[in-house]
């Protein structure tokens, strides 16, 4: 059996196959790929977002664009450093902690202050409440709500300003010590 030939100098044999790497292109197709090429590149160079690449692809002369490709590689290589170092930092897992132990012969008490969210004290408005429940028609058992609401009603509608105070905290019972 013989040889089978193609025209792209592929051959095939009974024995082996084999094929030809060496193409035949002739010279201005192979400056038409290599043009092509350097304008995808430049193409790439000029529209990308990256720093540096683009004067890369604006460079006029060979010294400018050696320059800017030497400046892109420094930065490219100093990042790479930083990023490294940051990695190497995080895994060594830093702390830093700082105790001192100082005596102190004489230590001044805080004012601790327990505010309270509600203004009023319980006592003292259930003392006058259940004043108000003996002298109306309400009992504890009888719409509680409403005579609450009745009671808060009067007292602000009194303007009995020194009824209010009294109903307060003082500032001796809000501080401790």
């Amino acid at each position: 059996m013989g040889a089978i030939s193609s025209s792209s100098s592929f051959t095939l044999d009974n024995t082996n196959q084999t094929t030809n790497d060496q193409i035949e292109i002739p010279d201005n197709k192979k400056d038409y790929i290599k043009r092509r090429r350097i304008s995808i590149i430049n193409e790439y160079l000029l529209s990308t977002s990256t720093h540096g690449l683009k004067s890369l692809g604006l460079a006029y002369n060979p010294f400018h664009f050696l320059f800017w490709f030497l400046t892109f590689l420094f930065a490219c290589g100093l990042m790479l450093y930083f990023i490294v170092l940051c990695i190497i930092e995080y895994y060594h897992y830093p702390t830093q902690t700082i105790i001192e132990i100082r005596s102190e012969t004489e230590i001044n008490f805080p004012a601790i202050t327990f505010c309270n969210s509600n203004p009023f004290r319980y006592d003292k408005i259930n003392e006058s409440y259940n004043n108000y429940l003996l002298n109306t028609n309400c009992s504890y058992t009888n719409n509680t709500v409403y005579c609450m609401k009745q009671f808060i009603n009067d007292l602000f509608n009194s303007n009995n300003q020194t009824q209010i105070i009294n109903y307060g905290y003082d500032i001796n019972d809000l501080l401790v010590g």
